[in-house]
């Protein structure tokens, strides 16, 4: 049987871990896009690398958002299960009465929400230079594949490792 308040207390943990270290997992993804699209778009400016009236930068931009989704739904879940296995607090996961693949769909639903939360941030940040009608809901259940298949990689990684 689930336990669905154990899940729910993990998620909860690892939001909150998440927004307490938003300068290493908010505002340094966001940055480095920023500066992705500030030197490319300088690129488009003087080299017109545009093709059917699309832009590079249109171009470019969900390619990044991808790239930061899945670069962010790898790294959290594996180093999160790592440094807990390092100070010995995944040993209190394992010593509740919960099943190991509790623990894998807490991980995955907490990165899913992290994961949309950060695909928002990008698109209103990237709202500046390009107009959200290029965006489909294609676009989003791609992002959602992404953020499974990274966060679950990441997750049989943390698990494996150390």
């Amino acid at each position: 049987m689930i336990s669905y308040f154990a899940i729910y207390s993990i998620v909860k943990f690892r939001i909150s871990e998440f927004l307490f270290e938003y300068h290493y997992s908010i505002l340094a993804p966001l940055i480095s896009n920023l500066l992705f699209i500030v030197i490319f778009s300088t690129f488009d400016r003087y080299y017109s690398l545009s093709f059917n009236n699309i832009s590079f930068i249109e171009f470019l931009i969900p390619g990044l958002i991808i790239m930061n989704i899945a670069q962010e739904s790898y790294d959290n879940p594996s180093v999160s299960l790592i440094n807990s296995k390092q100070i010995g607090s995944f040993d209190d996961f394992l010593l509740a009465p919960i099943f190991r693949i509790e623990i894998f769909l807490a991980y995955l639903s907490s990165q899913l929400i992290i994961g949309i939360f950060l695909a928002i941030i990008n698109l209103l940040m990237f709202s500046f230079f390009i107009d959200f009608e290029s965006f489909t809901i294609f676009f989003f259940y791609y992002i959602i594949l992404a953020i499974i298949f990274f966060s679950s990689l990441g997750s049989i990684v943390g698990f494996i490792a150390f």
